[in-house]
């Protein structure tokens, strides 16, 4: 019985407003379990096994610096799933739900993180893709390009290591590091890493772009305008009202981007370039489609088309010399949802914010020049540890 290993992690403070001390927790669980379940931190499905620390590790020059963090963070994923290593080689007795015994083999099937930590934990620079070899000028073009294969990925990283310098590792932007998935049987991490809802689509495609491309097309360039739309909205039970505007808040929750997802397009309508509001309108679509629970091969199709539309549509932003590329790598990743939800189930049921969740409380100002004890207090590393081992 093959049992699909879960792992997420998000970077998070250990200590609030003073101390900057950082550390990723890394949370355990299995795909067998429902998706509702699963995100819902109150039912404790994904467990913590472990504390990965953040440091500057000034002892090393600074140009060495990043890639010493790289390969501290693999060295502590390599300790973590160590027992998965010979438990998914010679499998490893289990109760299961039925009564019985069975010999079951627990496989990582999925590797939940934010786009910074996929790239940290797939060895790619944060200017390229985790999934394919797209290079970083061709992000924002609508082509296909070929998955990263995790055999000649570690033959290029090995090669790198001994300095011969093969071509693949400047072609597929790789970071000179020792994975910690080496050693996993019948692991492609590349087919782990899973979409993010909150961080790609909300935080990154619509916030950090449409609305500020949108933005700029129908005020020529100025906030106000998009502002005084806004304001003017007729309130509605249903519906959020963005009395003051959107310019004046620089922090966004999930839960008002998506009220402003609600009515965005109706604030363009009439008031700017029809391709602009056909653009918007593929990105919208595309996060509806995305937050299904239940997917179909229609729905899967009506995903694509929303995608492709965008596309279609985005040169109106060069036309207005609002933007002069669309080599974004967030804008990019949305092209993997579709096969990702093929393989992995909709992208509904992987965010970080369940784990976020568990770790959103910091540790406290009395452990700001101490946090590491602090966690050993709050004996949650040590309890799930003694559990996981």
């Amino acid at each position: 019985m093959v049992v699909p290993v879960i792992l997420s992690l998000d970077k998070t403070n250990l200590t609030s407003f003073s101390g900057n001390k950082q550390a990723y927790p890394v949370y355990i669980g299995i795909g067998t379990k429902n998706h509702q379940i699963r995100c819902q931190p109150s039912s404790h499905v994904m467990l913590l096994i472990g504390y990965i620390p953040v440091s500057k590790l000034e002892c090393f020059s600074a140009k060495k610096q990043s890639i010493a963090g790289f390969q501290l963070f693999h060295n502590c994923m390599q300790t973590i799933v160590k027992p998965l290593v010979e438990a998914g080689k010679n499998g490893v007795r289990m109760n299961c739900a039925d009564g019985f015994v069975h010999m079951a083999y627990p496989i990582l099937a999925a590797y939940v993180a934010n786009y910074p930590e996929q790239c940290l934990v797939t060895c790619c620079k944060e200017n390229s893709c985790p999934k394919c070899t797209v290079t970083p000028k061709q992000c924002g073009d609508s082509v296909h390009s070929i998955l990263r294969d995790p055999d000649k990925t570690l033959q290029t990283l090995a090669a790198q290591s001994r300095g011969h310098e093969p071509t693949e590792f400047v072609q597929h932007s790789l970071c000179p590091i020792n994975p910690f998935w080496k050693d996993l049987p019948h692991c492609n991490i590349f087919a782990c890493i899973t979409p993010g809802i909150l961080h790609q689509l909300h935080n990154g495609v619509f916030k950090d772009h449409i609305v500020s491309w949108a933005s700029e097309a129908m005020g020529g360039g100025h906030q106000d305008e998009i502002d005084r739309h806004f304001c003017a909205m007729t309130p509605h039970t249903t519906l959020w009202h963005f009395e003051k505007g959107i310019s004046l808040t620089s922090q966004w929750t999930g839960m008002e981007l998506k009220n402003m997802e609600k009515v965005f397009l109706g604030v363009l309508a009439n008031t700017t370039d029809p391709k602009v509001v056909r653009a918007v309108r593929g990105i919208l679509d595309f996060i509806y489609y995305a937050h299904f629970e239940v997917h179909t091969d229609e729905s899967l199709a009506h995903l694509d088309t929303a995608w492709v539309t965008f596309h279609e549509n985005k040169e109106i932003f060069e036309e207005l010399e609002i933007r002069t590329h669309f080599n974004i790598s967030k804008l990019h990743n949305i092209k993997h949802y579709v096969d990702l939800i093929r393989t992995l189930g909709a992208a509904a049921g992987f965010s970080t914010e369940a784990t976020n969740d568990e770790t959103r409380t910091p540790l406290g100002a009395a452990h700001n020049k101490n946090p590491n004890q602090a966690v050993l207090e709050k004996g949650e590393s040590t309890r799930y540890g003694r559990w996981w081992l």
